[in-house]
């Protein structure tokens, strides 16, 4: 127990050399500097102690990023849904989804996009470099949809699978726990399926937050440089008999530091994708979250874009917001593409909208649930991924949402165990869905749910 008064240098010295040592391996783990108070947050990780290439076999490293789109944007007006046969098992009716498949579709990314009036393609077209929108047969980027419903409007809609990535055991070099835009448990609009503040991301409000995130309190952080110079040293002396130690002392000597690595604007790769860093605070938080993701500096990730709840009688408004979000999605896929890191993407909404269902104009009237839907994709940079489905579950012939029970995702749980059969999947992991996430899943429905092969 630390004595009163004792400074935590005096004792961390006095308790590391205690002569208990002499017989017994030296604290080297995490948990065992938490116990002598070498750490005090709960949400850091020790990079050296925890090397990625170490996990492989056991938990999940590929990085994680979550699309929040709050409100109901309408993505089956941008993304071919059809009947239980796929996207070319045409439904009889498209017109409440503002577009005719009939009329032409962009198949660059798989599944397949209105090629005249998705302003999500439109912004991804501005954004992403041109190798990944001549991919071939032999994609880089490829997503699939999930017909998945959503309350509209519905922030208490359990959407989001960051929490259960987390749990699943995707962490951070820099910091363990995953980062967000929103101070919310889910990190965004929805609410996370699994309810717990143990996985809640790190809310990051300004650049400075991106910068400070290695902090690991004042009872470390506040000690006077010679202090912490003379505890590295003493760490360093007992290293010659633990040489596993050195490594972690290593890393301890850059906490209390700026995590000045993880600053967007000071990324050359960041700013060649991310043009408006500098006057637009928006966007550079939302580089931050992409970049300190992709560089597994911390767990997943969500971007929130607001304000998609765009029925307001015209199609300017849902046009924009679009455009947006496409504009957003190709900037990551882009960012993903320049550091040739692997990412999977999820897109959630919570609902849908509706136009007229006599016409095929995109004048949004009103919200339509039946009309939700939720995509994955996934980035690689070896090309080397086959998609064997474009589109789980499925639309009625109406062009809604069918709620039978032969649609695999109808709910967000069902759509939940999807994502995360696909996101482990990736790893090889899906096998082991169980023991990471508590999620209990037949091999059969494992295969009729894997998308990425």
């Amino acid at each position: 127990m630390r004595k009163k008064h004792e400074t935590i240098f005096d004792y961390l010295k006095r308790k590391y050399s205690h002569p208990a040592y002499e017989s017994h391996k030296a604290p080297i783990t995490r948990r065992d500097l938490i116990k002598l108070g070498a750490l005090a947050g709960g949400a850091f990780a020790l990079p050296s102690l925890f090397p990625s290439n170490t996990w492989a076999a056991t938990r999940p490293h590929i990085p994680f990023l979550c699309f929040d789109l709050a409100g109901g944007l309408g993505l089956p007006a941008n993304f071919l849904v059809g009947q239980r046969g796929g996207p070319d098992n045409l439904c009889d009716k498209y017109q409440q989804h503002g577009w005719d498949p009939r009329e032409g579709v962009d198949k660059t990314f798989g599944l397949p996009m209105s090629a005249k009036s998705s302003r999500i393609l439109t912004g991804l077209q501005a954004t992403l470099p041109e190798e990944i929108l001549n991919q071939g047969s032999e994609k880089y980027f490829q997503m699939a949809s999930m017909a998945t419903f959503s309350l509209d409007d519905g922030g208490e809609t359990p959407l989001s699978a960051l929490s259960m990535v987390s749990k699943a055991g995707l962490v951070g070099e820099k910091l363990k726990s995953g980062i967000s835009l929103n101070p919310t448990l889910s990190g965004g609009h929805s609410a996370p399926f699994l309810n717990s503040t143990a996985y809640r991301p790190q809310y990051i409000s300004n650049l400075n937050d991106i910068r400070s995130m290695t902090s690991l309190g004042s009872a470390f952080t506040n000690l006077p440089e010679e202090t912490k110079s003379a505890l590295f040293k003493q760490f360093a002396e007992h290293g010659i008999k633990y040489p596993e130690l050195l490594t972690a002392y290593q890393d301890l000597r850059n906490f209390g530091t700026l995590h000045e690595e993880g600053d967007p604007t000071k990324a050359t790769e960041v700013r060649e994708v991310y043009d408006d860093l500098d006057n637009n605070e928006v966007s550079a938080l939302r580089a931050a979250v992409a970049y300190n993701v992709l560089k597994g500096f911390t767990g997943p990730g969500v971007i929130t874009i607001e304000e998609c709840d765009y029925h307001d009688n015209t199609s300017f408004t849902g046009d924009l917001k679009d455009e947006e979000f496409g504009r957003e999605l190709g900037r990551v896929i882009a960012l993903a593409h320049k550091l040739q890191t692997p990412l999977f993407i999820h897109i959630i909404t919570d609902g849908g909208v509706y136009s007229d269902s006599e016409s095929f104009n995109r004048i949004w009237l009103g919200d339509q649930s039946l009309h939700s839907l939720s995509v994955i994709g996934f980035y690689d940079p070896t090309k080397q991924t086959e998609q064997l489905q474009l589109q789980l579950g499925h639309y009625t012939p109406g062009g809604e949402l069918s709620l039978s029970p032969n649609n695999p995702v109808a709910n967000e749980a069902q759509m939940i165990q999807a994502v995360m059969i696909n996101y482990l999947g990736l790893h090889g992991l899906e096998g082991n869905i169980q023991q990471l996430t508590g999620i209990r899943v037949q091999p059969e429905t494992i295969d009729l749910l894997r998308v990425f092969g």
